[in-house]
Order: C-alpha cells, then structure tokens, then sequence
C-alpha cells in the first residue's frame, strides 16, 4: 500500500522492494519481495537496473560496502527515463522508475529518511508476526500487532502528507527556478555560478560578453584564472566569508 501511495504522489510508474534473505550457507541476497506492476522483471529498464543491484554477498560486511553507495541514480533512454536505487534499512532496497523530469535532489534526501520510518514500522510488525507463529502469548502478540498496524497506518498518514508537501514544494522550487533563469539570463550583470574551488559550471550571456569568450569556453575554468594575481587572496577570502555569513564582497581587475 506505502509504495503504491508512495509512487502516485511522485508521479513514478512502477516500483519494486527488494528484501534481504540470510542463506544458510553464509551468503546474503536481495531478492524480489513485491513490485507494481507485477510482470515488471521483464521491463527493460528495470533489467538495465538490476545490473546496479549486485544480488549475491559473501558476507554481511559486503552487503553494508553496497548499501553505503545508495541512493544509486541514473538516467536511460528507455521506456523509463530515470531509476532510483534506495535503501530500505534493515529490511532491504526500493528501487523507482519515473519517466519524464528526474526527481529533484531534495525529494531523493527526503525520502531516505521516510524509508526510515517506514522500515521500522514494518520490522516492528514482521517481529510480532514471528512471535504470533510461535504460539509466544497469542493474546499479547496479536495485540502488539494491532497496535503496530496502528502505528504504521499513521506512518502511512504522515507519509502522504510529507509526499503531498513534496509535491507543493516541487511545483513551487519549478516556478522559482522558470523566474531564476529568466533574471540569469537578461541580467545587465555578468553572472558567474562556481563551487568553493572557483569551478565555473555556469554563466549568462552578459559573462560570456564582458569576458570575450563563449560559455562553452568558460564552461569548466577557474574563476581564478581572470582574476589579478595581487587579488586573489581577496578572491579566496570572499568565498569563505560567503560560506560563513551567506555572502560576501571582493573588487577586483
């Protein structure tokens, strides 16, 4: 029910969970617990993402070098055009296929720690499960596991609601960005976006003009390397006092 609802409010096409099995032998797999739809082994793209998922461990310490590597996402030219790989702790993997826009970064982040919650509901219920099978006091078990299905009907509550604040925030950070680039880029200033090594990764018409080169050649520099040798320190300091306060002044040649 988590991952059809889940699907829906992050307009994704189809989904899978994958649990963790502890063979005897002292192996670990992944294997297929549920999908929607259910024929989806014989999707392309889903078979282009299994190959991500490497399905058989030697050990437990392996299973966690995997898990560490999570969310794995990519994007195909295929019937889905992005799938996501995430992990559903203590209990196995989600793995999601959107076609369309890729999900936004801060959806991915947010999800992992709704996986979480929602992981946790579940162990709680499968250990009550157990103890029911084992005839451990009936009676009691079966009332943990009411309330459990309680609380995990809550977490499903909670989850549509954050999914539904998602979506608000989705639609609202596209109409933010559609207005950004439109400033970015009739901008009267020239506009340089870099990381804190001073990697240009993006620049506006009025940059590329002022500094007489195209954006394809700007594309990949360092700010540095236009700025006056005697300036850089001032460049440097900048950068972190904008790291610090949020922003931050230079004047230079």
């Amino acid at each position: 029910v988590s991952l059809s609802n889940l699907l829906r409010k992050i307009n994704c096409s189809a989904g899978t969970i994958h649990f963790i099995k502890n063979l005897q032998n002292g192996t670990y797999i992944f294997e297929r617990a549920y999908s929607i739809p259910r024929n989806i082994e014989n999707n392309s793209t889903y078979k282009h993402a299994k190959k991500s998922i490497a399905i058989k461990f030697q050990n437990e310490k392996k299973v966690k070098a995997f898990l560490k590597k999570l969310p794995i996402c990519d994007q195909l030219n295929d019937e889905f055009s992005h799938y996501y790989i995430m992990e559903l702790p203590n209990l196995g993997l989600v793995t999601l296929l959107k076609n369309g826009d890729a999900l936004d970064p801060v959806i991915v982040k947010s999800l992992s720690s709704i996986f979480v919650k929602l992981s946790a509901a579940c162990n709680a219920c499968f250990q009550n499960a157990e103890l029911n099978i084992a005839h451990n006091d009936a009676i009691a078990a079966n009332e943990a596991l009411l309330k459990k299905t309680n609380e995990l009907e809550i977490s499903q509550k909670k989850l549509l609601d954050v999914m539904e604040r998602m979506k608000s925030a989705q639609e609202a950070l596209s109409m933010s960005e559609s207005r950004y680039r439109s400033i970015f880029e009739q901008s009267n200033d020239a506009i340089y976006i870099h990381d804190t090594n001073g990697n240009i990764f993006n620049v506006n018409s009025r940059a590329c003009s002022l500094i007489k080169l195209s954006k394809k050649d700007l594309l990949n520099t360092v700010l540095h390397s236009y700025f006056a040798s005697k300036n850089l320190d001032s460049l440097k300091e900048n950068i972190k006092q904008t790291m610090e306060r949020g922003s931050g002044r230079v004047e230079s040649k």
